[in-house]
């Protein structure tokens, strides 16, 4: 689990930038504009960053509840039903992507996501340093295996979540998780195809 010693909001982020352009305002001073600017854009690109860690820890929790389920044994391919299979290769490498058990898939996920987000030269925690240029392929790609996560999950053992009471807070987790993906564009919906049902039925809440 990765700590998160502070979360900030949208409010948060638009006060914070109301205050650095008054100040330049007041100074008139191109300095202080070229500051704003890039204070700005660390602020916003570093939201992606804290809810991507929340996001992770909630996921991270969820699926260590029902871990022992997912077996090379029970779930020998990562798949989200009969119609979707994901393959894996390490993030970078040449490999052809290989079918591995879900819970091989699942753990190379979370360890790849948890290392991208303690490397400061991804996902710097100064505003001095600058994030990738390539920072929203990076961050896309973490989404969408998250989602993958989620969407497994929910084929493979809602049953066991059911069991063990955790449904209202598995569906509270993912419906944040979708609205921040949805708004931002974080995920195609081709990707989002295995949960269209449960999607749409969000939707029409």
């Amino acid at each position: 689990m990765i700590d998160v010693a502070n979360t900030i909001d949208v409010d948060t982020i638009d006060a914070i930038g109301n205050v650095v352009v008054d100040i330049t305002i007041i100074n008139g001073d191109a300095v202080d504009i070229t500051f704003y600017y890039y204070i700005r854009n660390f602020i916003h690109t570093s939201v992606f960053t804290l809810l991507a860690v929340d996001f992770y820890n909630q996921i991270n929790l969820i699926f260590g509840s029902i871990s022992t389920f997912c077996t090379a044994e029970i779930c020998p391919i990562m798949s989200a039903g009969s119609r979707f299979e994901y393959l894996w290769a390490d993030p970078g490498s040449k490999v052809r992507p290989q079918p591995v058990p879900a819970i091989q898939y699942i753990d190379n996920v979370l360890n790849w996501v948890k290392n991208l987000l303690e490397d400061e030269e991804i996902f710097p925690s100064s505003y001095e340093d600058s994030f990738p240029s390539n920072f929203a392929k990076i961050i896309k790609n973490v989404y969408k295996k998250l989602f993958r996560i989620y969407a497994h999950i929910y084929y493979s053992h809602f049953e066991q979540i059911m069991q063990s009471g955790e449904e209202a807070h598995l569906n509270t987790c993912f419906k944040h998780f979708y609205f921040f993906i949805r708004e931002f564009r974080l995920v195609d919906d081709r990707e989002m195809a295995p949960l269209a049902e449960l999607i749409q039925n969000i939707g029409d809440r």
